[in-house]
């Protein structure tokens, strides 16, 4: 079957019809070429026999041929049978409806056909089961023979509602494509289909642990739907149980190429439940789904890239979409809410597929969370290193990602990890000047030395970023990857990499010396050995507790609207305080809020910004004007600001250069004036206490009388190889020799 671009090469006579009569694969087609950029974008199209252009597979008239074309095209072209062929039982009425092609139900079935396990969350009537139950009939009819499949839901009247649809789904079909025989069996328990010798058996959740685990057992089959997985009682048993044993019947399909896989379908359930504290933890397990996989090279290309994204070592994608990704507008939300008469945390679960915690509280208010929510949006464009099989997701232009993002100014949070299927490896990158989320990735399975290598070339493209790492971990092995890799590339690891040195540079003299030293002659190798433990922030438990109270409070309300990406903003959400303590809930993961939080410690509380060449007047400026209109007086004190903070800067350069008592005694005096005047909010952490400034110019003074030494000596060593005299030379002979 046709799945990736390069597949129409096996397949010669393949078109993309255009001329259907379903429209919404025709919309589903331009969105996916327009608006996310995917390449890959007209399987949905296919038709392996261009004869079939035009024949309506309902029409009366179809000839025997014709007849023959159809059920082959179904047999081996599943986007033919959900286009053109499948219906759906009408709620209202008595008109079938077709399929819509939406980001949700074509990326289930694409993944479904390349064997890899999806996980659906959808809002309540968009249509999440219709579609797996899509899936089921196709395979029952056409994809499979004499296979076995599984439906496990809730409990028997949820069975008798899904055997009932799937019977009226067949009976809506063409009749010539439908061979029912004497032994398909006519109960509400399973649904055969004995021309091919296949069977879809409902099972209902037990109500004990035992019955569940013997359930579970019962369960091997290649393909297995399991619906309402958070509210299915001891689920962690009876869906362990029956994972444990899909392997052989998975590569018993696969010797004879029928498709096989698991698809688990929910609304959002409540994670401090049992079955919901599982179904949670199994869908951040997956890699979030994204039109980007469409353009993998093939099935190898593919499985290296989700394989990176997952948790776990199974693969799976973590298929959650919200009411608008899906096509409806906040008006038909709204509607659907006030039908529901639901409010509160039901209305939470069901309509915006977040998932609760019962009593327990997230740190952030309630409009800030919300804020956080309804600002989540799509990447513009997902960067594939195809090499490791990483993604970055950027939310700028892709022009402007392409180019390296010259004219930004960019800090990478960044949350280490083993990257072993459990713990991800997080990236948050940040805008200096507006806090914005620009860039995040994740990585869960990798090397620690791939990771490195890319992490080096990374900064070497991205020229303006400066990195903050979590202390922990493996942290260590990348940095002494990127210490003896970074000079090479032509980047200075100190200049890039936040150090507690830079930070404490001005709290003591000794503090002073160790960062003159640490910036003297940093480009000889191995400068940066002693200063290993230095590299990174360090979360223990006052640091921590910090991040959690203080910073997450300042950059949840300054920046809700910025933070855009949907796996940070579900790990802020999921954020709970237990026992006093701020944590993330029962099956949630904070990777990346560690990250985004701090990038905020670093740009709000960490000193001497300027060293990694951030100017600190810049940063949040942007969101202190957008927070704020400003008058023209307040526009003109901004303006002075500036004046007075670039009269400092002068300033501090000619008192480390003049040897003139009387002159440094004027700057002096100027220097405190000035200091008296300048914003202390806007400027704290630039430059420190004024007596800190002062004896930072008088260490720069000392530098240049050692350094002018220096060169004196090596001058008079010069002149004593010829014969000169060195201690008679004048001041004129110095110069010519300098010259």
């Amino acid at each position: 079957m046709l799945l990736f671009e390069s597949d129409w090469l096996e397949y010669p006579t393949a078109v993309p019809d255009y001329s259907t009569s379903n429209e919404s694969f025709l919309n589903f087609v331009a969105f996916l070429d327009k608006e996310m950029g995917v390449k890959n974008c007209t399987f949905p199209l296919t038709l392996l026999q261009p004869g079939l252009i035009g024949v309506d597979p309902f029409s009366p008239d179809l000839t025997e041929d014709e007849q023959a074309m159809v059920r082959m095209e179904c047999e081996f072209n599943p986007w033919y049978f959900i286009r053109e062929v499948f219906r759906v039982p009408p709620v209202a009425g008595d008109t079938p409806i077709r399929l819509i092609a939406n980001r949700a139900n074509i990326s289930l079935w694409w993944c479904f056909l390349n064997h890899i396990d999806y996980f659906l969350i959808q809002p309540r009537q968009t249509g999440k089961s219709v579609n797996a139950d899509g899936i089921s009939i196709w395979y029952q009819m056409f994809g499979a023979k004499n296979s076995r499949a599984n439906l496990f839901t809730k409990n028997g009247d949820l069975i008798k509602e899904n055997i009932a649809r799937l019977k009226k789904m067949r009976k809506l079909l063409p009749h010539y494509l439908v061979d029912i025989r004497k032994t398909d069996t006519d109960n509400q328990k399973e649904f055969t289909y004995m021309a091919l010798g296949n069977r879809l058996v409902a099972v209902q959740a037990q109500a004990s642990e035992d019955a569940a685990l013997n359930v579970g057992r019962g369960l091997t089959a290649p393909f297995c739907h399991v619906d309402e997985v958070a509210f299915l009682k001891f689920v962690h048993v009876s869906v362990g149980a029956m994972l444990g044993g899909t392997g052989a019947a998975r590569e018993q399909a696969e010797a004879n190429d029928m498709p096989y896989g698991n698809i688990f379908t929910t609304t959002a359930g409540k994670i401090d439940t049992d079955e919901g504290g599982y179904a949670y933890r199994m869908l951040n397990s997956g890699m979030p789904w994204s039109e980007m996989l469409y353009d993998s090279t093939d099935r190898k290309d593919l499985y290296k890239t989700v394989r990176a994204g997952c948790r776990t070592e199974t693969m799976l994608i973590n298929g959650t979409f919200s009411h608008r990704q899906l096509g409806f507008t906040d008006q038909w939300l709204r509607e659907r809410i006030a039908a529901s008469h639901q409010s509160g945390d039901d209305v939470r679960r069901d309509f915006l597929n977040q998932w609760t915690a019962g009593s327990l509280t997230n740190p952030l208010p309630t409009e800030v969370l919300e804020k956080i929510r309804e600002n989540v949006r799509e990447p513009y464009y997902q960067q594939r290193y195809p090499k490791e099989g990483y993604v970055v997701r950027w939310y700028v232009e892709v022009e402007e990602v392409l180019r390296k993002m010259p004219n930004r100014q960019l800090v990478l949070g960044l949350d280490t990890s083993n990257a072993v299927g459990r713990d991800c490896i997080a990236g948050v990158i940040v805008d200096v000047s507006t806090l914005e989320v620009v860039g995040m990735f994740s990585i869960n399975e990798t090397t620690i030395h791939s990771f490195s290598g890319w992490l080096a070339k990374f900064m070497v493209e991205y020229k303006n970023i400066t990195i903050i790492p979590e202390a922990k971990n493996v942290w260590i092995a990348i940095l002494d990857y990127l210490l003896v890799h970074l000079p090479q590339l032509g980047v200075d690891p100190g200049r890039r990499i936040y150090s507690t040195i830079v930070d404490k540079k001005n709290e003591s003299d000794r503090d002073r010396r160790t960062y003159n030293e640490y910036v003297k002659n940093s480009t000889v190798a191995h400068h940066y050995n002693p200063y290993r433990t230095s590299f990174g922030f360090p979360t223990n438990g006052p640091l921590r507790e910090l991040l959690y109270t203080t910073v997450i409070q300042e950059a949840g309300k300054r920046t809700a609207t910025l933070v855009r990406d949907q796996t940070l903003a579900s790990e802020i959400g999921g954020l709970v305080t237990r026992n006093g303590r701020i944590d993330h809930g029962n099956g949630r993961h904070d990777d990346h809020v560690i990250a985004w939080l701090m990038v905020h410690w670093f740009l709000s509380h960490a000193m001497n910004l300027d060293h990694y060449g951030i100017d600190k007047s810049q940063v949040k400026r942007k969101v202190y004007e957008a927070e704020h209109k400003l008058t023209w007086q307040e526009q003109r004190e901004r303006e002075r600001q500036e004046e007075f903070r670039d009269e400092i800067t002068v300033i501090l350069d000619r008192m480390g250069n003049t040897r003139d008592s009387v002159e440094l005694m004027k700057l002096e005096h100027r220097l405190n004036s000035l200091y008296r005047r300048i914003d202390q909010d806007s400027f704290t952490g630039e430059y420190g206490s004024i007596d800190a400034l002062i004896q930072e110019a008088a260490e720069k003074r000392s530098r240049n009388r050692s350094e002018a030494q220096s060169r004196r000596e090596g001058l008079d060593r010069k002149f004593d190889r010829f014969g000169s005299r060195s201690k008679t030379i004048t001041g004129r002979e110095r110069v010519i020799v300098e010259c």
